[in-house]
């Protein structure tokens, strides 16, 4: 019998469905439109095409699913009807915070931090205290509990925040809040405990971490929930995982008490491919270029290792767990083109997405998108897109692209499209190449992982633009974030927050609160189904200079053994992890740890890629010549497309190219250079300019 894993990413445009058979690697892809009213109706449809192509339920014994719709309901303000305990006196915490800004917004002077998640009217304190030791000064006011209770029961609230003043040393007041509402208030659906959730120092990220997760819980279980259904309705009984932001998997049933962790599910999904990916072609530095129908994403990957931040705000709202360090801009396919009153033509961040989708899908769109100025330079196949599973209209993108940009500027049809092309590619050639040198990164020591629907069209372009060498395609550009799922590792992560000067931290200090935080790991770890000895861990400290108000995070996984303790060798190692992120270090400044952290990861069998072995040469892999426009040439040229899966190994293609696929185009500019190596991937490489 075949063994088949699923992996199922919904985006905002359309939703992937990829089949792996884990002995041959042999792949089936599946793309449908997204349906944001209900995201369960595009998992059907995919679901019901898999069983239409002949497997069976019993041969899909593995689904792993990256989602959106955590993201989406704090991006769209369409969470639950939360509630927020705090300790009394503390009800201002939300609305001060810690006086920080999105950098994104910084000299914005129009800026307007988001709207609180939980209003002031939805605040209830309580008279409690446990001081900076953890020992409790003020027991809890059953009482006061009571009467909250009776308001909680006639306001129906759906789900609960509570985030007490040094809960994370002790959550004895928290355990208490929790079990009494459980008893007595059976509406709220869900409920979200900060010394749970995020049990660290820094009160605002605590609970500007709790409130997103008890916000967005209820929302998450009801389409999980809806999940598991859909899988039961085709008979697939094996237990689904879920992507989080952390770069790992867990069960659904982890998933419905970790909302907050769904934050950004499916991006983090493509920058682990991504780096599986330039592991197997012996890349290590590699920047992970995610653009879809709606946004574009880039995560950064050094000697084949993620980056990892707790800095991180969705939608403006400060999150504080472990996540995949990215960069998001509106800037996908389905991007709108505008002109601001100024006269100035924009593109982003609003979004055409599936419904109505880019005036091309014939869908009833009237606003010009990126994708309607790809089609008018001929960089899309009208009659191809999808594997000619949809046919586009370029008249419908001429019509909206010259009524919105092109005669409001005086501008021809294709200067605007071509307009509208570029301002997209420096936009996020902007971001991306701003956002490594921030993290002390060069962009010439990078290679673009290129994927996503529109990616590999603007690829070489947004790699010319920002001084990136090389550009590499998968094999499944289209569908690489889905591809991806079907081999990435069960993942958690557990924290705890003690403060020690690192001279004074001793093992004998150290392994207690280690060893707590693997017996908590190991019993999470055995719910899913896992053995002891299937766990790997991976220890961290979080360090800072004495008086700083932030930490780096340093790995101490070659120094958690009694025999190779040495504090002299972690403090070098912060203080090259320092000098590595803000340019300088001080050596003579005592060092704190702040916060002690563990990883546990459970590995899912990898399933190795194909050797590309087709021979021959470009010929038989030539499907004809359609006019296109390239920014460096006055006017349309012929341009040769070619059909991507017949394209010979080791053979060099030189731009100006296209070639197609089912899932997503390839652009090779003029100038450009590609070539297939033996996994598949297209590498290509810029030449020199004449």
């Amino acid at each position: 019998m075949r063994r088949i894993r699923i992996g199922l990413d919904i985006g905002g445009t359309f939703t992937d469905l990829v089949l792996t058979d884990e002995d041959s690697a042999e792949t089936r892809v599946i793309k449908v439109p997204s349906t944001r009213t209900d995201p369960g109706q595009c998992i059907r449809d995919a679901l019901d095409q898999v069983l239409q192509m002949g497997y069976k339920s019993e041969e899909l014994v593995f689904i792993a699913h990256g989602t959106t719709v955590a993201t989406n309901a704090l991006l769209e303000s369409k969470g639950a009807n939360s509630y927020l305990f705090l300790t009394k006196g503390f009800r201002a915490i939300p609305e001060v915070g810690d006086q920080t800004r999105d950098q994104r917004n910084l000299y914005d002077l129009y800026y307007k931090r988001p709207p609180m998640l939980i209003p002031q009217r939805r605040i209830l304190e309580v008279r409690e205290r446990i001081n900076s030791k953890g020992q409790v000064v003020e027991n809890i006011d059953t009482n006061e509990l009571s009467k909250y209770c009776e308001e909680l029961r006639a306001k129906g609230a759906e789900s609960i925040a509570i985030c007490l003043l040094f809960s994370f040393l002790n959550p004895e007041h928290e355990q208490i809040i929790e079990d009494f509402i459980r008893k007595n208030v059976p509406s709220v659906q869900y409920i979200s405990r900060s010394s749970i959730v995020l049990p660290q120092i820094r009160e605002y990220i605590r609970l500007s971490t709790v409130s997103v997760d008890a916000y967005v819980g209820p929302v998450l279980k009801k389409y999980l929930d809806s999940l598991k259904s859909n899988l039961d309705r085709v008979g697939i009984k094996t237990r689904p995982y879920i992507v989080h932001s952390g770069g790992g998997m867990m069960t659904v049933e982890s998933a419905e008490t970790k909302a907050v962790w769904c934050i950004e599910s499916g991006p983090a999904a493509g920058i682990i491919t991504a780096s599986r990916i330039g592991r197997f072609a012996e890349l290590e530095n590699l920047f992970a270029f995610d653009m879809g129908g709606t946004t574009a994403k880039f995560g950064i990957v050094v000697k084949n290792e993620p980056l990892i931040t707790t800095s991180f705000r969705h939608a403006g709202y400060p999150i504080g767990i472990p996540v995949l360090d990215m960069i998001e801009i509106g800037s996908g396919g389905g991007s709108i083109a505008w002109i601001d009153p100024t006269g100035i033509p924009r593109v982003g961040p609003e979004s055409a997405g599936s419904e109505p989708g880019p005036s091309c899908y014939k869908r009833g769109g009237k606003l010009p998108t990126v994708t309607d100025a790809d089609l008018l330079l001929g960089y899309i196949n009208p009659d191809y897109f999808l594997g000619g599973k949809m046919i586009l209209d370029s008249s419908l993108s001429r019509e909206s692209v010259e009524k919105n940009i092109a005669k409001p500027l005086n501008l021809s049809t294709f200067d605007a499209a071509l307009g509208i092309f570029t301002i997209v590619n420096v936009q996020m050639s902007e971001t991306l190449r701003m956002a490594s040198i921030e993290r002390g990164h060069d962009p010439r020591d990078f290679t673009l992982v290129a994927f996503g629907g529109a990616g590999p069209i603007h690829a070489c372009f947004i790699a010319e633009e920002a001084g990136i060498p090389n550009i590499l395609v998968p094999l499944y550009p289209g569908v690489t974030t889905a591809f991806g799922l079907t081999s990435m590792d069960i993942k958690h992560e557990y924290m705890v927050s003690k403060s020690y000067q690192l001279s004074q931290l001793s093992f004998g200090e150290c392994q207690p609160i280690f060893d707590k935080l693997k017996e908590n790991a190991l019993i999470e770890m055995r719910s899913e189904g896992l053995s002891d000895e299937e766990v790997n861990f991976n220890a961290f400290l979080d360090m800072r200079y004495a008086g700083q108000g932030y930490e780096l995070r340093v790995p101490i996984e070659d120094n958690y053994k009694r025999n190779e303790w040495d504090s002299e060798r972690l403090r070098k190692k912060f203080d090259q992890i320092h000098l590595k992120a803000f340019g300088m270090k001080a050596e003579k400044e005592p060092v704190d740890v702040v916060n002690f952290r563990l990883v546990a990861i459970a590995k899912v069998p990898e399933i190795k890629p194909k050797m590309w072995t087709r021979k021959g040469d470009l010929k038989s892999a030539l499907k004809g010549y359609r006019k296109v426009r390239f920014g460096n040439l006055e006017a349309e040229i012929d341009c040769p497309f070619f059909d991507r899966m017949m394209l010979p190994s080791d053979v060099n293609l030189k731009g100006p190219a296209i070639i197609e696929q089912p899932d997503s185009t390839i652009v090779v500019p003029p100038n450009f250079e590609g070539r297939v190596d033996k996994f598949g991937n297209i590498m290509i490489k810029i030449g020199a300019r004449s």
